[in-house]
């Protein structure tokens, strides 16, 4: 293994991380041996496998903990298979133990998104996965809030497709089945979660395209050229949002009149 592991930095990533793909497809746990090949590319796996984790939510280390959540992923996506090796990583160097000998990792998202930057360059990842992977690794204790602000913030200022979204669910469900008895106690909350997501998005406007009215309308019924016309429909995007009933043209049109005066005194 020592004389594999002192050669393996010499092979091309663009080899072996298919080959690590198939591993974390068909048998995660693989990876408990094999920390060390990985070690040019992403040492903290060597790390975890050092960490415990000495928690009521957990039955097993930080690795342990990482392979197993994979593990759940059914069916299996290359995407989330790898926020999902990654999303612990930031775990040893965010550990404290409490007096009474419990373990936090406080901040261990933060940690865990640098460190999945580093590692998704290194791999020579696409650019596709170059952009998610980070964000979910630092979204992924986070279960969305069931409130319109939220699915707003991510699908429209923060710009999340759907599909990114969805993604967060998988890892997130995967993180959590991969807890104790007493970590999956969350499972209920993300399913909640998930339900109103799915149920809001289906008839709420996310996008400029999906408004009644657009950019020659703002031009043609009102006073406003440039920037503001772009600030006119995001203006009537979010308020379409809020009101979906409301996206129809005459009423958009009439909304956007009666916001006249703030959007006037947008910059041209």
């Amino acid at each position: 293994m020592d004389v594999c592991q002192d050669r393996i930095r010499f092979v091309a990533v663009e080899r072996l991380v298919p080959e690590w793909m198939e591993i974390l497809r068909t048998d995660p746990l693989r990876i408990q041996d094999m920390t060390g090949l990985f070690a040019p590319w992403i040492p903290e796996l060597e790390q975890a496998a050092q960490t415990p984790q000495h928690s009521p939510y957990h039955y097993a280390g930080v690795l342990r903990h990482i392979l197993d959540s994979i593990r759940y992923l059914d069916p299996f996506d290359e995407t989330a298979a790898l926020a999902l090796l990654l999303h612990d990583l930031g775990k040893p160097e965010t550990r404290t133990t409490s007096p009474g000998g419990r373990d936090h990792f406080k901040g261990h998202p933060v940690a865990g998104q640098a460190i999945a930057r580093r590692v998704v360059e290194a791999l020579k990842l696409p650019a596709r996965q170059k952009k998610v992977i980070p964000e979910l690794v630092l979204h992924h204790d986070d279960i969305l809030p069931r409130n319109l602000e939220t699915i707003y913030r991510l699908r429209v200022t923060e710009g999340w497709s759907d599909e990114w979204v969805q993604l967060l669910f998988r890892v997130q469900y995967c993180d959590i089945m991969a807890h104790s008895e007493k970590g999956r106690q969350r499972l209920e909350r993300l399913e909640a979660s998930r339900a109103f997501y799915e149920e809001q998005i289906r008839f709420r406007p996310l996008s400029l395209q999906e408004l009644a009215i657009d950019g020659h309308d703002i031009l043609t019924y009102t006073g406003l050229r440039n920037r503001q016309v772009r600030q006119a429909l995001e203006t009537v995007l979010e308020y379409a949002f809020h009101h979906p009933e409301k996206n129809n043209r005459l009423d958009l049109l009439t909304f956007v009149l009666r916001s006249m005066p703030r959007l006037e005194g947008a910059g041209s």
